[in-house]
């Protein structure tokens, strides 16, 4: 299991709850998921769970990001069979740099949706990709997205590798 939070304190946070609770199957990346690899700005004045990625230029923390596809094809990390994400506002740029491990091993999403746009932005990607959304209590979302907090799955018959020879995907092992 991979978990990537990119502030400095949530990591050290996050590593004293793997610790008391004895996980061993867990890896934390301290960097940020985003659309692209590079370098990203960090807002520091939102409190430790709400900070978000911003412009470089400006920004007086600048931290490195990495996509969720660069992740799973150039380091190696498992792909995901469930992604969880609550990223502040940057939902739609993490699924973007997430869009060929989405369509090649098809894993259930789990996302906060932080804002209008991010609900429209979201649910019009993941739904491109014929995934289908639902709030938490299992109701299907049809129409426009009026919840926070979805998740999304593939449609029966639809399970990872389908799409593998259309899509050119290397075969690898499902991880978490």
């Amino acid at each position: 299991m991979y978990a990537f939070e990119p502030f400095a304190e949530n990591v050290q946070s996050l590593l004293g709850h793997i610790y008391i609770n004895d996980l061993r199957n867990v890896q934390v990346i301290q960097v940020a998921l985003a659309a692209c690899s590079g370098l990203a700005g960090f807002t520091l004045d939102r409190g430790n769970c709400q900070n978000a990625l911003t412009d470089a230029r400006a920004a007086t923390l600048v931290m490195p990001t990495l996509s969720l596809d660069e992740a799973v094809e150039r380091y190696g990390l498992a792909p995901p069979a469930l992604i969880k994400m609550d990223v502040e506002g940057a939902e739609g740029a993490l699924l973007q740099g997430a869009r060929r491990t989405l369509e090649c091993y098809r894993p259930t999403i789990f996302v906060a949706l932080h804002g209008e746009e991010q609900k429209q932005e979201c649910q019009t990607f993941l739904e491109s990709l014929r995934y289908r959304l639902h709030a938490l209590d299992g109701t299907p979302i049809c129409g426009a997205c009026l919840t926070d907090e979805v998740y999304a799955l593939t449609p029966q018959g639809t399970t990872p590798g389908d799409h593998m020879n259309d899509l050119h995907c290397p075969k690898a092992s499902s991880g978490t």
